[in-house]
C-alpha cells in the first residue's frame, strides 16, 4: 500500500498534469481571437447609473499561458485617458462584445485626437 506522501505525490503530479492540459486547451481556443476586436463597458465599483460607464476597447494581440494578451485604451467618466499596450486577461469576460475592426480604428483615431488636444489645455496648478 502507497505511502501518505506517495498518494500526495501521485495528486500533485495529476493536478499540474490537468492545469497543464486545459491551459493548452485554453490557449488552442483563445488563439482563434488573436487580431480580433471588442468593445466591451468599464465603470468603477458600484455604478449608479448609465454616466457612470464608458467603452473599453481592446485588439488580441495573442493567446498564451492561458489568457490573451491584448491591447486595450478607454477613457474613463472623468476623462482620464489610458493605455494597456500589453494585457494579459484570463480570458474575455461576458461583458466583451467583438465589434469590425473599423469601429476599433475609428474609436482609436478619435481617442488619440481627444488625447493629442486634451493636452494644450491642461493647466497648471
Amino acid at each position: 500500500m502507497a505511502t501518505l506522501d506517495e498518494l500526495r505525490q501521485k495528486a500533485w503530479a495529476a493536478r499540474d498534469a490537468l492545469a497543464e492540459a486545459e491551459r493548452a486547451e485554453k490557449d488552442r481556443q483563445n488563439a482563434k481571437l488573436v487580431g480580433h476586436t471588442f468593445k466591451a463597458r468599464n465603470s468603477y465599483s458600484c455604478p449608479e447609473g448609465p454616466k457612470d460607464y464608458w467603452p473599453l476597447y481592446g485588439l488580441v494581440l495573442s493567446a498564451e499561458d492561458g489568457g490573451v494578451w491584448m491591447f486595450e485604451f478607454q477613457r474613463d467618466k472623468y476623462g482620464k485617458f489610458e493605455i494597456e499596450p500589453n494585457v494579459l486577461r484570463p480570458s474575455l469576460f461576458h461583458g466583451y462584445e467583438e465589434i469590425p475592426r473599423r469601429s476599433f480604428d475609428a474609436a482609436w483615431r478619435k481617442f488619440s485626437d481627444d488625447l493629442k488636444n486634451s493636452a494644450p489645455k491642461a493647466k497648471y496648478r
